[in-house]
């Protein structure tokens, strides 16, 4: 996993504020871990508290994630890796079409006569 200095300030201060000495990161009352299976349901219910209209779900915060990445100029390599993909395909695949304006305008550009 990757964190920067600030994540992990955060990270450390949720675990304090917390106070349990559970090993997990994300924790159900009593000190059990929160499940992958639990996570949209987590998410569902936090979007609605918050009163975000928009769905907003793990897999659309991993997706913006690597789309800003790429946006920004990170190598498709890096964002494989990041992604924990096993093949650089798969990367390529969902990420380098997702810009259909911009490869539009390049089109215009690079092929007008």
């Amino acid at each position: 996993m990757f964190f920067n200095t600030r994540a992990l300030a955060w990270i450390k201060e949720f675990t304090n504020r917390r106070g349990d000495t559970a090993e997990w990161l994300f924790v159900l009352p009593g000190g059990k871990r929160l499940e992958y299976a639990a996570v949209p349901k987590w998410f569902a219910r936090i979007r609605a508290r918050a009163g975000l209209l928009k769905k907003v779900t793990p897999h659309i915060l991993r997706h913006t994630m690597a789309t800003t990445l790429l946006f920004n100029g990170c190598p498709i390599g890096f964002i494989k890796e990041l992604l924990g993909h096993d093949n650089l395909e798969t990367t390529c695949q969902y990420y380098l079409g997702v810009d259909k304006q911009a490869a539009k305008e390049a089109h215009r550009k690079y092929l007008s006569f």
